[in-house]
């Protein structure tokens, strides 16, 4: 059944997808502001996250070290550290684009409530990814509504593609779990006993009650950021299909 929804999504999102790349497409002048793309205006909220990130991760780490849940060997291969950063970024940027950008211009115009809009994008994020069981549903669901959460509230897709970023870099690249069952080349090599309550195994953290809790702990870090000054443009533009500017001072 649930890959019989799994599909489903799938076959739908694309059809959502070219809508709202359409809808972009005729707002191209007025990108920026629509997605909130200021960097150095939210530099320091990046920041945050990856501090916030790494020490998760660490501490995730140490635990299962101490349980004797994993066996470390460092590498010191530094350069692959730079190395992977194109590949993870690229997945952040691109799958930050499509569920959450492309997503929400397709649906706003009728889903003009913001919470529905972040659930349901995490609901799309959560079946794009072909949960096994609840417990990886769970997680990836609340992956998504980590990332759409951050999106409305900063009213930026730079906080979601930071945020994504740190967490599958860090995961992979530097502690060396896996990356949403894909295996990862990391600065330390592990070997995994695989626990759901602490690593995930071959599914990496993201497959664990931990890794619940760490996605809980961001959710909670970015109820409690302050948000900046109101951009009166976030998700404002001409829908071609419907001719009204969506105003989202509107949506609840």
């Amino acid at each position: 059944m649930i890959k019989i929804i799994c599909i489903t999504i799938i076959l739908l999102f694309p059809l959502l997808a070219i809508r709202g790349l359409f809808i972009i497409y005729k707002n191209r002048i007025n990108l920026r502001e629509i997605t909130g793309i200021y960097f150095f205006k939210f530099l320091s909220k990046i920041s945050l996250f990856l501090i916030l990130i790494f020490i998760l991760f660490l501490l995730i780490t140490i635990i299962n070290y101490n349980k004797s849940y994993i066996i470390l060997q460092f590498t010191k291969d530094f350069k692959l550290l730079f190395l992977q950063i194109p590949q993870y970024l690229s997945i952040a940027i691109i799958e930050e684009f499509l569920f959450r950008v492309l997503l929400f211009v397709s649906l706003i115009h009728y889903v003009q409530n913001k919470n529905m809009l972040i659930i349901i994008s995490s609901l799309f994020f959560a079946l794009f990814h072909f949960p096994i069981n609840a417990l990886h549903f769970t997680s990836y669901f609340l992956a998504g509504f980590m990332y759409g959460y951050s999106f409305v509230k900063f009213q930026s897709i730079l906080l979601p593609i930071g945020i994504h970023f740190f967490w599958n870099y860090i995961q992979g690249a530097i502690f060396g779990y896996p990356v949403s069952g894909a295996e990862s080349d990391g600065l330390i090599n592990l070997t995994i006993i695989s626990n759901e309550i602490y690593n995930g195994g071959n599914q990496g953290i993201e497959g664990s009650y931990a890794g619940l809790f760490m996605r809980i702990i961001i959710i909670f870090s970015i109820y409690i950021l302050p948000s900046e000054e109101q951009n009166e443009k976030f998700l404002n533009f001409l829908n071609p299909f419907l001719n009204p500017l969506v105003d989202n001072n509107n949506i609840k």
